[in-house]
């Protein structure tokens, strides 16, 4: 079906599944959601799918009621200020994203694995967080994405 519709080039979605029929206006909402974030990010699709979208929706929903730089860890908000090229952040969050991976992130970012490292050491000096607590990986992630979205979609 995804096929037949790309080739037709209309513009679709698909949102979670649903047990029942009762969600049809959940699903609705989601899949009209995605619809307008892929037209607006991947204009050259016509497939999209809510689970691509998803954090650029909740995002966006977010962004309407508050500063979303007021959700950010500030050392994260720190190091992003003080990183004039983004290399710094950018590997960093790639190295969290991948479980603190190093060769998965340098595989990822396309580098050798000393030069991650090495950015990691820059990345140490600016901030002092213990990678080893859940919480504060999950609030770097978080803020990560967060700023990720101001500087692409605001």
């Amino acid at each position: 079906m995804k096929e037949k519709l790309v080739k037709y080039k209309l513009n679709s979605s698909v949102s979670y599944r649903f047990p029942d029929i009762i969600n049809i206006y959940e699903q609705a909402y989601l899949t009209t959601a995605a619809i307008r974030l892929g037209t607006r990010i991947d204009r050259e699709k016509y497939f999209y799918p809510y689970s691509k979208y998803r954090i650029i929706h909740i995002m966006d929903i977010l962004a309407e009621k508050i500063d979303l730089k007021l959700l950010c860890n500030p050392e994260i908000l720190h190091l992003h200020e003080n990183d004039k090229d983004g290399i710094l952040m950018q590997s960093f969050y790639v190295y969290m994203k991948e479980n603190m991976s190093l060769s998965k992130a340098a595989e990822i970012l396309n580098i050798h694995k000393s030069t991650l490292g090495y950015r990691l050491l820059k990345v140490e000096r600016m901030v002092t967080l213990n990678l080893n607590d859940s919480d504060v990986r999950q609030s770097i992630l978080l803020s990560c994405e967060i700023l990720q979205y101001l500087n692409t979609y605001k």
